[in-house]
């Protein structure tokens, strides 16, 4: 039995996020059927992470196990020729049989885009989000910083991560700015669920009414999601390097 890993990329504007969705489209589901054609059997892939409706990925990975033999170059073409134009297949490995996309993450970074542009570009619908005003990317990036290390992360995680342990160390967290758009960089060993999107809200709330960063010291330390922002959509985020 080959247990192979895939590399892939998705536009996930028409997707209900990555993993199968009942009564909904999900990259998932697409991506495994193509699979299923082509290899004549079922197969159950696992993702490298789960991926909110609307979100994106520039670098994502998917296990399966398969005794066919097809060769993997073989693999990547045919499944293209399968798939449709948003989802594209990169490249592939041969794992050892105990190999787990997901559980073998090390490091994952996102970053999401944010266009304060006068107007809405129509060729970015659904790519970008649009937010009126003019945040500034200093005073962003210096609130940013602050998530940077090992903390707590309950205040700024949503309903759906359960029990689970929130406490996660952020490796690095910046804001930039382009001639088009402000773009957010972030990189952690995990990140709960919504907890990127809530971040970024926060961060750009924060920065509007001139909080500091023993305010966001503070919303950590004190554990409650009601005093974070609301959560950015889900259009800007893209899941943009996996390490392993």
């Amino acid at each position: 039995m080959r247990n192979l890993l895939l590399k892939i990329s998705y536009c996930g504007r028409n997707y209900h996020g990555f993993q199968v969705q009942k009564n909904a489209v999900s990259v998932q589901s697409v991506l495994q059927a193509a699979i299923q054609d082509l290899l004549g059997h079922q197969i159950e892939i696992k993702g490298c992470s789960r991926t909110d409706s609307g979100a994106h990925a520039n670098e994502y990975f998917v296990g399966f196990k398969t005794p066919h033999v097809i060769s993997g170059e073989n693999l990547v073409k045919a499944l293209n020729a399968r798939l449709p134009g948003d989802i594209v297949v990169k490249n592939y490995e041969e794992k050892p049989p105990d190999f787990h996309a997901r559980y073998a993450v090390k490091t994952k970074e996102y970053i999401y885009k944010l266009s304060n542009q006068r107007f809405c570009d129509p060729f970015l619908d659904g790519l970008v989000y649009f937010c009126k005003g003019d945040p500034n990317p200093v005073k962003l990036n210096n609130l940013a910083t602050c998530f940077v290390g090992e903390h707590d992360f309950k205040s700024l995680s949503a309903q759906g991560s359960g029990g689970m342990n929130t406490i996660r160390e952020i490796y690095y967290f910046e804001v930039s700015k382009t001639a088009e758009m402000l773009l957010f960089r972030v990189s952690g060993n995990g990140f709960l669920y919504k907890m990127v999107r809530i971040m970024i809200g926060t961060l750009i709330e924060f920065a509007r009414n001139k909080k500091n960063e023993q305010d966001i010291l503070n919303l950590l330390a004190s554990g409650k999601r009601s005093g974070a922002s609301r959560v950015v959509p889900a259009c800007g985020l893209y899941l943009n390097k996996v390490i392993y």
